[in-house]
């Protein structure tokens, strides 16, 4: 994708100004305490706050609630997360806010080249198979069954079995009931997208939509 077509869609979601980095150490390692204020406001909860460069390298991290009357607001961010950004790179700039979606989903919305084909879901076949919980119960499991594939000796087909897919972004059950989308694409393919993700945020390419929370959507 062109990077100033990346920069003008990463524009549209709220932006989070880091002011400074402060650190904290734990058991798995040191975190970055990012500081900064929102340029929209994104909800006082606690939440998932993944952030975006413009190049769409990111920050996987984990917005801290509002302290009250402070318009300052905190994003823990540690890990695997800065392995190809420094701090630098961050310190003094404005970042995309995209709440817990990944670099995947924003691709899924951004990318004009991936196509999406509205599908009528119809149950499939599923393998059946048995696993034993942390609790030492037996519980059952559905995959779902590609043609040609080989069992294993505890396993069996069941027809129409695999009665639902979930929205990549939402996660909202897609079944019989509910038109579905799918994404053709050799990288970006066979992810599903509801009704209303599609229309209000992949169609138009537009991340922001899904901002908005699930029982706030009409």
């Amino acid at each position: 994708m062109d990077p100033n077509y990346i920069a003008s869609k990463l524009s549209l979601l709220p932006q989070f100004e880091v002011v400074s980095i402060g650190h904290r150490t734990e058991k798995h390692g040191r975190v970055a305490l990012l500081s900064g204020y929102f340029s929209s406001p994104v909800g006082e909860e606690e939440q998932g706050a993944n952030l975006f460069l413009s190049d769409m390298r990111f920050l996987d991290g984990l917005l801290l609630p509002a302290k009250a009357d402070e318009s300052l607001r905190v994003i823990e961010a540690g890990g695997y997360s800065w392995s190809d950004i420094y701090e630098r790179d961050v310190v003094g700039k404005r970042l995309a806010f995209f709440s817990n979606y990944d670099r995947r989903r924003l691709n899924l919305v951004l990318n004009p080249e991936i196509v999406w084909e509205p599908v009528e879901f119809h149950p499939r076949k599923a393998i059946q198979s048995y696993v034993i919980g942390t609790d030492g119960k037996s519980r059952c499991r559905l995959t779902e069954y590609k043609e040609g594939a080989q069992l294993q000796a505890d396993e069996m087909i069941v027809e129409a079995a695999w009665d639902h897919e979930h929205c990549i972004f939402c996660w909202n059950k897609i079944d019989s009931e509910n038109l579905g989308y799918t994404s053709q694409h050799k990288e970006w393919g066979d992810e599903w997208a509801c009704e209303w993700c599609y229309k209000n945020s992949v169609a138009p390419h537009d991340p922001c939509p899904l901002l908005i929370p699930y029982a706030a959507r009409v």
